[in-house]
């Protein structure tokens, strides 16, 4: 063997590629005030040589000799270069940078003067958390069953706090109390939310600790808010299986008036048809809801808004009970109407006031049974704030609401007459 063979062209080629010699070239980088410049790339792309400066804007290179170019940049400064010869001795180098603004596409930061009290107070649902909640279905409250303290002993969207029944959730939109927010609502609640998503801003929930502001709230607080883009010009269309629908932001007068809207129906005919059901429906289910928000900025602090949420559902199945087989026939109707007034007095005070009102309607059959029930809302609220203090605040309201209920239940019997003719003689 005679390894020298292998390893002398190796180092050869190694002496050849290498410089014959190399000159350290160091310096500092500082901006206009003549403050070091940390972590500023320094290189010389010829010699593919480069470094980054510490603390004191100090920089080290090594270089071959001759004419380079050093190339300086750092975020928010101006690029710099340097041409320069290397020989064997180099002074130790300055470089300046100026300050540059670094681009950055418009933000706009959106305060409202009814913030909520903070983490501990319970949690805040947005409406990108509600389309990518696992299983949530795009639906509002169906996201809100993967929170802590909800229970979820049925598929359907209602709220359970700690076992107890969804009526003790006080639901509220845009500052006013509602009632029956659900589709295919019965006694355990509904199946999905009557709201579109998309007219969501933040849904607030709380299982415990909340304020007075909400009344006399049992188990939780829903307090919803419709979201009031000021300058937006978009429309959106959707369809699945079940259904489909449209939704748009619109700015009517830029700045000042701009309208929010959804309408959605769905129908599970054609589902029903590709898949087949479990049940025998004699109509498929069906629903539809429309939502719409009207905004006016009045002025720079003040705004007021009108609010419409309407929906309707419908199913008809057949169904056998005990010793009786009949059609089961729910229909429901709901509308809600509210007119929302904000406005800021100086630095220290915000008014907020809501005027609502609600008709919910429905109907349901089996047999010879039949229940009707109509409940209306009125209820006005204005609130106020005034902060004492960067830690300090002082809140205060006053509430009047109306609130009717008429439940109907009756039974029909009918009465069939048997009719046989008179014996004859014997």
């Amino acid at each position: 063997m005679k390894p020298t063979r292998v390893v002398l062209p190796i180092v050869l080629a190694a002496m050849c590629a290498a410089p014959a010699w190399a000159a350290r070239v160091t310096g500092r980088v500082v901006d206009a005030a003549g403050h070091p410049v940390e972590l500023a790339n320094v290189r010389v792309t010829a010699q593919r040589a480069g470094a980054v400066t510490d603390a004191q804007g100090a920089f080290t290179l090594e270089l071959a000799p001759g004419p380079v170019t050093i190339e300086i940049a750092q975020i928010g400064y101006q690029a710099a270069h340097l041409d320069l010869v290397v020989a064997d001795e180099v002074a130790p180098i300055r470089i300046v940078l100026r300050e540059a603004p670094v681009p950055v596409s418009e933000v706009v930061v959106a305060a409202s003067s009814f913030g909520k009290a903070g983490k501990s107070e319970g949690a805040t649902l947005r409406r990108l958390d509600v389309f990518t909640t696992p299983g949530g279905a795009a639906d509002v409250f169906q996201s809100l069953r993967a929170m802590p303290g909800i229970n979820a002993p049925n598929e359907g969207a209602a709220l359970f706090v700690r076992g107890g029944d969804p009526s003790e959730t006080v639901v509220r939109l845009d500052g006013g109390e509602i009632g029956h927010p659900y589709h295919y609502e019965g006694a355990s609640g509904g199946l999905f939310s009557t709201l579109d998503a998309y007219m969501l801003k933040s849904a607030f929930f709380s299982s415990g600790g909340f304020s007075a502001r909400y009344g006399g709230a049992m188990s939780g607080v829903l307090d919803i808010e419709t979201q009031d883009p000021m300058n937006l010009r978009t429309v959106s269309v959707g369809a699945n299986l079940v259904g489909g629908g449209v939704s748009t932001s619109w700015a009517l007068v830029p700045d000042k008036v701009s309208l929010v809207g959804s309408v959605r129906a769905s129908n599970v005919q054609l589902l029903e048809q590709l898949y087949g059901a479990s049940r025998d429906y004699v109509s498929a289910p069906r629903s539809a809801d429309a939502a719409g928000r009207l905004l006016y900025r009045y002025s720079p602090t003040g705004r007021l808004s009108f609010l419409y949420l309407g929906s309707g559902d419908r199913a008809s199945v057949s169904s056998d009970y005990l010793n009786y087989s009949g059609v089961y026939t729910a229909e429901s109707h709901n509308q809600i109407g509210a007119i929302q007034w904000q406005e800021a007095l100086g630095r220290s005070v915000a008014l907020r006031g809501h005027l609502g009102y609600q008709d919910y309607n429905s109907e349901w059959s089996f047999g010879p049974s039949l229940g009707t029930e109509r409940e209306r809302r009125v209820q006005s609220q204005l609130d106020g704030v005034w902060a004492a203090s960067a830690r300090h605040e002082l809140s205060a309201g006053l509430r009047f609401a109306w609130r009717a209920d008429d439940l109907v239940l009756q039974t029909q019997v009918a009465l069939k007459a048997i009719h046989s003719p008179a014996p004859g003689p014997r």
